[in-house]
């Protein structure tokens, strides 16, 4: 059996970047800042943080665009991709993405550069990261 879903809460790292396809698709990059907290051994708080590019297609690529910015939380499932293709010098490059099929925004109602009508509860505002 074979499975490809990734989810992930997070910051945004940098502002959404939007541009369209040959064919006029709309397509959104963003990076996103996933931080990991756990205890050692010894008891000492631990934390790593992971930085994730996603991309989002269409309808949802816009709203991302037009939503958020940097230090915005937001939650996002999606699939992984990994990307191959030559750069300018002919060197093979690639790397691994999330392509973004859902997400939900994490910012609080009220919060500074929250959404109106997008804001999630106050509940979901605690999550920790």
């Amino acid at each position: 059996m074979n499975y490809n879903k990734v989810i992930l809460f997070g910051r945004l790292t940098r502002d959404p970047e939007l541009r369209e396809t040959g064919t006029g698709t709309a397509v959104t990059d963003f990076g996103l800042a996933v931080t990991r907290v756990w205890k050692n051994q010894t008891g000492e708080q631990q934390e790593e943080t992971l930085f994730v590019d996603i991309v989002a297609w269409g309808a949802q690529a816009k709203v991302i665009h037009g939503s958020v910015r940097k230090g915005h939380r937001l939650h996002i499932d999606g699939r992984l991709k990994q990307e191959k293709w030559t750069n300018s010098e002919g060197q093979p490059r690639q790397r691994i993405r999330v392509h973004m099929e859902n997400f939900q925004f994490i910012e609080p109602k009220g919060a500074a550069g929250s959404v109106d009508g997008n804001a999630a509860n106050d509940d979901e505002a605690d999550v920790p990261f």
